[in-house]
Formats: C-alpha cells, structure tokens, sequence
C-alpha cells in the first residue's frame, strides 16, 4: 500500500487543514485555503453522519477539482507471497 488513506483525517484533513504545518503536523505545503479550512470545521461539528458524509464529499469533490495530489504507485517495493500463487506478474513501472 502506497498511501493508507483508511479514513477522512487520514486521507484530506491532515494535509488541508491550515493550522497544523510542517515540522510539527502533516500540512507539508502550508496549504492554506479558508474553504477547506471552513468543509473541514463543518464535519467536525456534524454529527449526523449522512451529513458528514455530504461535507467529505463536498471537501473530497474540491480536492478533485484542485488537482491538489498526483498520486503515484511505485511498484519497485518488493513483494513476499505464498509458492501456491502461480501466473503472478509483477508490474512494472
């Protein structure tokens, strides 16, 4: 697994929240945008959750149109599997 992006704070917020910058905290570009910053104050006071979901979704759909991550799989990591696995190829990229 390149990125483990197992959860919202995991995948958006710990990068586009403003306030917790780099060295301290995950926001390595010092991205500072006061509408993720307002989407992401608004999951944390939602509490409904079909609602918190239309807020991600919101804060996800931006991201997107942002272009905001290049996400890159780099397959040179080796791999460890079973002798039963046969016809495997790895990818190459």
């Amino acid at each position: 697994m390149t990125y483990t992006a197992l959860d919202p704070y995991s995948a958006m917020i710990r990068l586009l929240k403003s306030d917790p910058v780099s060295p301290v905290a995950n926001n390595w570009g010092y991205l500072n945008d006061p509408a993720y910053d307002a989407r992401i104050q608004q999951v944390y006071e939602t509490f409904d959750i079909p609602a918190q979901d239309a807020i991600l979704k919101q804060l996800h759909d931006k991201v997107l149109d942002d272009a905001l991550f290049l996400f890159v799989a780099h397959d040179m990591n080796p791999g460890a599997m079973t002798r039963n696995v046969r016809g495997f190829v790895q990818a190459q990229s």
